[in-house]
């Protein structure tokens, strides 16, 4: 390669300050050069990735000053490194300085030719070497010519640029711009009565229902003892089925109008500034941040806030955008089929997903900071908000508490690896273990229902108090069907939810089957606290006259809205599905009775026919030797291969824990590969401490065939 740089002349030394200038320009050259290309292979796809994606700061709650302090590292510390590097190196050798400057060079090429390759869907070893060919041919070139460089220096503002149209474009930049004052109710009158709000995830209405179309109080006896008190709206339907347009529908009375931040910068109108100068307000998001500074400082517990954090998660995603390697999937991306939880998201684009799994690690403890902010002693009324990520995947809790290792193989989790796993939505008895796992959550998720309904009652607020509880959408269950996107079979699972009404004073429950959407629940506090909304809704109130039709929306994109046909679809919803796959009247210890030899589970082996073992072996499942009960977690989902075919396909099997059925497995080939794979739960109360008694039986007629486990 040729430098072209200028070099030191052999002269008197009465010329050096001449030289020395000259150096000076050279290094002022080298900094612009490092700023144009640093701008495109670091500055412009990290923010542009992170601007599509609001949660990604919102998940910190970063103050603006630190947002513009990330800005600042992201543009600016990068090439300022890269150049003082360079600088230190200089003080030592020119000449190293001059290698080292076409080292950083050919570097950051490499990058934005290794993101290109990206973009057209080639990874790995193979886009690392031709990227690093194109970075050296590049590197050369500039070397070469005079014109490149100058055109190289003439784009070394880039960073700025980039940085400009992440603040001015990009939903994210929305963070960065003064926030305006949403209008509410002054403060003063301490009469007012404690409002109590909580929004769950991925939560069906159909799930809660038995085959009459009542909630089934044999497997969540508090959400039935939830509705005995309050108003239910079995027709109840969400907007979306992304969460960070779903909840601001739900907190400030408007659909989905437009691609904005889940903040309170773009949604200044909304439950937290209406009542913020009023009530003492505690407000546990997960995605978004609507509640502003100003009126609540309140994070989910466990989740580290701040600077230093996010700096740590812009620097993941730089190296992630920068390697060639493809993206690993992310932690809880359950659904083969789109996994991704925005439905409508573009090639590139973070997504809340994997804010959403970090966040459901710590389930437990969110509800317990909510619980104490119920009640807490104020001067004004209190508003105790909670946005809890239940029962939405991982599924990963018992009905019990007791927590299960939700992953171990593509399998288990519904994704599929180079064709040797099949996806859950390629056959039916895997969807059905999916749909048998989620009504587990929610059975645990039922538990806590109660613990809420006892905490108020405890502080004695319950009749007082106004208390509302719905979800931001459902699930789609539909074998072959996006889970989030509204088609013509989905309908029943993804866009109804539950939802649920305690007005203050009330103390016996209504079924009301008006039109319900999550945009009235907004008007619907308004109402029963007696205020005048200063801003405009979509929404009504729910406790006043219904609407007169039964038409409904739904928003897959912001802005494009799609009818939903209430009067076709309420009718399916209220079937409900639970009894179709499990025994419901056993309580939740029916819920781990699926397949259908589910007669059996229960039973002691003991008590059964127990035959010759079976020719099939199993492998690849989880250890059940060292459990540990006082853990809190069993082996309960068991998942593996098998080394031949057990039947005809699909297959279900039962499980033995310790001589007692303790639930089923559904077993079937792979369409890609023809290699069998099984997956299933089973009860936690049957295993023991120490080492475990786990088989497999395949069932004929009344007999059961045991199979050996691989290495056992």
């Amino acid at each position: 390669m040729t430098d072209t740089t200028p070099r030191e002349p052999a002269t008197a030394p009465a010329d050096r300050p001449a030289t020395t200038r000259a150096h000076s320009d050279t290094r002022l050259r080298r900094l612009g050069e490092l700023l144009a290309l640093t701008g495109f292979a670091v500055a412009q796809p990290v923010l542009d990735v992170t601007g599509r994606s609001p949660d990604f700061f919102l998940f910190r709650r970063p103050t603006t000053a630190q947002l513009w302090v990330l800005m600042a590292v992201v543009v600016a510390v990068p090439p300022l490194l890269l150049w003082l590097a360079e600088v230190l190196v200089g003080l030592v050798s020119r000449v190293a300085e001059r290698a080292l400057h076409l080292v950083f060079t050919c570097g950051l090429l490499t990058v934005v030719v290794v993101q290109i390759g990206k973009q057209s869907g080639q990874y790995g070893r193979k886009l690392a070497a031709v990227a690093l060919l194109a970075g050296i041919v590049l590197t050369v070139l500039l070397a070469r010519s005079e014109k490149l460089r100058q055109v190289l220096l003439y784009a070394s503002p880039a960073p700025l640029v980039f940085l400009l149209i992440f603040v001015l474009t990009a939903p994210s930049g929305a963070l960065l711009r003064p926030a305006k004052a949403g209008e509410g109710v002054a403060a003063g009158d301490t009469k007012r009565p404690p409002v109590v709000v909580l929004f769950f995830d991925e939560f069906p209405t159909r799930s809660l229902l038995d085959a009459n179309g009542a909630i089934d109080k044999r497997l969540f006896p508090n959400f039935a003892r939830l509705a005995a008190a309050s108003n239910w709206y079995p027709n109840a339907t969400g907007m979306s089925g992304y969460t960070p347009y779903a909840i601001p529908s739900m907190l400030t009375g408007t659909a989905p109008k437009k691609r904005l931040a889940p903040s309170y910068v773009e949604y200044s109108d909304n439950l937290f500034t209406l009542l913020g100068d009023a009530y003492q307000v505690s407000a546990y998001e997960s995605i978004s941040q609507l509640c502003p500074p100003r009126v609540c400082d309140s994070v989910p517990a466990g989740r580290a806030t701040g600077l230093k954090p996010l700096l740590t998660d812009t620097i993941d995603v730089a190296q992630e955008i920068v390697s060639p390697r493809k993206p690993k999937a992310r932690e809880g991306e359950e659904f083969a089929e789109q996994p991704n939880e925005n439905p409508t998201a573009r090639k590139g684009e973070l997504d809340p997903t994997f804010r959403i799994n970090e966040g459901k690690k710590n389930q437990p403890e969110r509800m317990t900071s909510f619980l104490d902010s119920i009640g807490r002693e104020s001067d004004k009324p209190t508003l105790s908000f909670l946005h809890i990520l239940l029962p939405h995947i991982p599924f990963r809790y018992l009905p019990s508490g007791v927590t299960y290792k939700e992953h171990g193989s593509n399998f288990a989790l519904g994704r599929a690896k180079e064709g040797d796993k099949f996806r859950r939505n390629e056959h039916a008895g895997a969807m059905t273990v999916t749909q048998q796992r989620m009504l587990l959550q929610l059975a645990y998720t039922d538990g806590l229902v109660g613990q809420l309904i006892d905490s108020m009652q405890q502080e004695g607020i319950w009749d007082e108090a106004m208390l509302v509880i719905s979800a931001d959408h459902g699930e789609g269950f539909t074998p072959g069907q996006k889970s989030r996107l509204l088609d013509t079979q989905n309908v029943a699972e993804l866009a109804y939810v539950p939802m649920f009404v305690k007005a203050p004073g009330q103390t016996t429950g209504k079924v009301d089957e008006r039109n319900a959407m999550n945009v009235d629940l907004l008007p619907t506090i308004a109402d029963a606290l007696d205020i005048d909304l200063p801003f405009e809704v979509d929404g009504v109130s729910l406790l006043g006259a219904p609407r007169k039709d039964l038409a409904k929306q739904w928003y897959d994109n912001p802005g494009e809205a799609l009818p939903i046909d209430g009067a076709k679809w309420a009718p399916v919803v209220r079937k409900g599905f639970a009894h179709e796959i499990v025994r419901p009247e056993l309580g939740p210890e029916g819920l781990f009775a699926v397949g259908p030899h589910k007669a059996l589970v229960g039973k002691k082996l003991s008590e059964l026919t127990v035959g010759a073992k079976a020719a099939a072996v199993a492998k690849s499942a989880p250890s059940f030797d060292g459990v540990d009960l006082k853990s809190g977690s069993v082996p309960a989902l068991l998942w593996g291969d098998l080394d031949k075919p057990v039947g005809s396909a699909p297959a279900w099997l039962v499980v033995s824990v310790n001589g007692t059925v303790a639930g089923s497995v559904f077993a079937a080939p792979s369409k890609a590969t023809g290699a069998w794979h099984f997956v299933g739960i089973v009860a936690d109360e049957h295993f023991v401490d120490g080492r475990n008694d786990v088989r497999l039986h395949t069932v004929e007629g009344t007999t059961l065939h045991p199979l050996d486990w691989a290495g056992s």
